[in-house]
């Protein structure tokens, strides 16, 4: 797979195939970030994940259309995570 970086566990990516955007890099600097800005992120990520999905569903080829809906729930598990780490989806 030519995404790689793109798996079902995001907090434990492989070095090998790591993205810029996902694994431990940008989880090290979310745990830095104020809960406000943690949010902000997760609806960044959550925006992300609607875009693609909405794009996906305009693509003719079936394997297209399934790549870009395993990248849009890629998308929406790293805003699930930023939710935990800022404590909202604990109902803190």
């Amino acid at each position: 797979m030519c995404q790689s970086w793109l798996r079902k566990d995001l907090g434990h990516a492989d070095i090998r195939g790591e993205s810029p955007t996902f694994g431990r890099n940008l989880i090290q600097k979310v745990a830095l970030m104020p809960d406000a800005n943690l949010l902000s992120l997760a609806r960044d990520f959550r925006a992300r994940a609607e875009e693609i999905l909405t794009r996906a569903e305009a693509m003719h080829d079936a394997d297209t259309r399934q790549k870009m809906r395993e990248v849009a729930t890629g998308y929406e598990k790293l805003a699930l995570r930023v939710e935990q780490r800022s404590g909202e989806a604990d109902g803190a």
